[in-house]
């Protein structure tokens, strides 16, 4: 990955497990390695918030995919590793992903010649 990659992790909790917090005392021990966290916001509160704010690197939380996207697009950097984690079908995340990434890559070509 060299020096400079950084590992993004983005979140839903799509499952019944998930979203009901079943995994709340797992989930900082599996996040541990990530550069910057983003979480769509679970529909009950089993303190997620909480467990964010306990990390030393960026970790916020989002009550739609539009605007993790509209925060993380203009952090990204060449080389980051985004990894997106649900089990469900996110809002089309990944689709809405590709297109920002394309403007990102269009407008950094735009610029530089």
């Amino acid at each position: 990955m060299g020096n400079e990659a950084r590992i993004i992790v983005i979140l839903e909790f799509g499952s019944y497990t998930m979203r009901s917090g079943v995994h709340k005392d797992t989930i900082k021990n599996s996040l541990t390695a990530a550069d910057r966290i983003l979480c769509k916001r679970p529909e009950t509160n089993w303190g997620l918030q909480d467990i964010l704010a306990g990390f030393t690197q960026p970790a916020h939380l989002f009550d739609d995919v539009e605007s993790l996207i509209a925060n993380l697009s203009p952090e990204l950097k060449p080389g980051d590793h985004v990894i997106v984690m649900s089990n469900s079908g996110f809002g089309g995340i990944h689709q809405k992903l590709l297109t920002a990434f394309k403007a990102i890559r269009a407008y950094e070509t735009a610029t530089t010649q």
